[in-house]
């Protein structure tokens, strides 16, 4: 009988530890997990899924480095302007281009290491303390100085917690389109070598390696050609751009898509829209003109399913038209149309004409769409924006200033024998950095009708990099 007993409490026991170890191993995971998706999902300074609870619960567990995260205890730039903060700076470009060539992820500094089985694993926050502007714009400048290409949609993220004082810098490496990127090694200013992570270890590529690299770019850029231009095309047949039928297209398309591309959730495509109908600017809000938006136009209209996206659209047979496309990938396009009932009666509607506008209007309409796209789908790195007129027309209405929403009388000597496409890339680094490049984008397509860009939509862009951030609550 006391045999059975010992059995059963044995068995008991056995059970317990069995658990325990079960419940420690999912904690475990589930924080590896979450340390990964900074490098698969992240998209903003305001992400709240780094948290000091993460970085000590790394600690706690003992997660090790990898290649894909590296712990780092001091303060990446320290000391005046001389010989070893120079080489501070260079072993800081080095680290960012390391983890920029191998898929990209974390560099958090403030975490002291141990080793445990011959692995490098965190330990404990030590903490950066307070941190300047002047500190953050440094790691920047190093960055952006020493580094080639510069790494597109870096990241510092500066995380505390005010009631213990403690702080720890992320350094947040995007997955990068533009690899391989390349450093001066220590000492041969006139050598350039590529770094990568082999593990949690850092080397420099072989030549083969190199080669390898450049041709996997060069084929992803004339992959993403290819899908520019299937896009390009599906939206014309789409808008039913035909002779006569001048539709204003916009593309803007993600330099690298997100690395777990999944299928578009309804919510991701209605979170995007939303956010759009409640921020789009117009430019007769601003005392403009009245021009067509594509936003506007699809308000509240019902969304549709696509081949991988979702959409927006106008009735056909609307005096103005508009159609508004998620992809995703967390591709936008935009497209607008203004038929003949669409202008003034008293103005004379010539076949295939466009209103000026209605161009600057888009771009507006994309800049307003950028922030959200990038939020909800966690997309880092630079853009391509293309904006034209399909099919081409040689007939551009100015404004009339005097008329609200009325265009001036055509003059045969407006017209533009030589309207092209503009394509464009448009960095993300700051919003600022992109509203300034779809601005510069949208006045060469405006250029080329001998127009300049009117008041209101050179002073709007601007101020569309400080729109509040996006709550990706479709991030599922």
């Amino acid at each position: 009988m006391s045999d059975q007993r010992s059995n059963r409490s044995f068995s008991a026991i056995a059970w317990t530890r069995f658990l325990l170890l079960l419940a420690r191993a999912w904690v475990r995971r589930h924080i590896v997990r979450a340390w990964c998706g900074l490098r698969c999902t992240w998209h903003s300074a305001s992400d709240d899924r780094l948290t000091i609870d993460l970085v000590q619960q790394a600690c706690a567990e003992h997660i090790p480095e990898s290649a894909s995260l590296d712990w780092k205890r001091d303060w990446p730039l320290t000391g005046a302007m001389t010989e070893q903060k120079q080489a501070k700076q260079q072993e800081f470009a080095k680290d960012i281009a390391a983890m920029a060539n191998t898929g990209g992820g974390p560099i958090v500094y403030g975490v002291d290491e141990t080793r445990v089985d011959d692995r490098s694993v965190a330990e404990r926050i030590v903490s950066v303390g307070e941190v300047t502007e002047t500190q953050m714009r440094e790691l920047y400048q190093a960055a952006n100085n020493l580094i080639y290409p510069a790494v597109a949609g870096l990241k510092m993220v500066l995380v505390s917690d005010p009631g213990s004082a403690q702080s720890v810098l992320a350094a947040v490496v995007p997955d990068s389109a533009s690899r391989p990127h390349l450093i001066h090694p220590k000492g041969r200013p006139d050598w350039f070598m590529a770094p990568w992570r082999n593990g949690p270890d850092t080397m420099f590529m072989s030549e083969r390696q190199l080669a390898d690299e450049y041709r996997q770019r060069d084929r992803g850029r004339d992959q993403r050609d290819q899908e520019m231009e299937a896009i390009w095309s599906s939206a014309m047949k789409a808008c039913g751009a035909v002779r006569d039928k001048q539709w204003i297209i916009g593309v803007l398309q993600p330099e690298r898509s997100p690395l777990h591309r999944r299928p578009i959730q309804r919510s991701q495509a209605r979170t995007v829209l939303d956010w759009c109908d409640r921020n789009q600017v117009g430019l007769s809000e601003l005392g403009g003109d009245s021009p067509v938006s594509a936003i506007y136009v699809n308000q509240h209209r019902e969304l549709h399913r696509g081949l991988r996206m979702f959409y927006r659209a106008t009735p056909a047979n609307s005096n103005v038209c508009g159609r508004v496309e998620v992809h995703a990938d967390g591709t936008i396009v935009m497209a607008v149309h203004r038929s003949e009932g669409g202008f003034r009666e008293r103005m004379v509607s010539l076949d295939g004409d466009v209103a000026i506008c209605d161009i600057e209007q888009l771009g507006l309409d994309l800049a307003v769409a950028l922030s959200a796209t990038r939020a909800v789908f966690g997309i880092a790195g630079d853009y391509t924006l293309r904006v034209g007129v399909e099919p081409g027309t040689q007939i551009f209405r100015r404004s009339e200033q005097m008329l609200k929403g009325g265009f001036m009388p055509w003059d045969e000597a407006d017209r533009v024998p030589n309207f092209r496409t503009v394509t464009g890339t448009i960095g993300t680094d700051t919003p600022t950095m992109a509203a300034a490049d779809i601005l510069e984008l949208i006045r060469d397509v405006v250029h080329q009708t001998g127009q300049d860009l009117s008041f209101s939509t050179a002073t709007a862009l601007p101020r569309l990099a400080e729109s509040p951030e996006v709550t990706s609550a479709a991030n599922d």
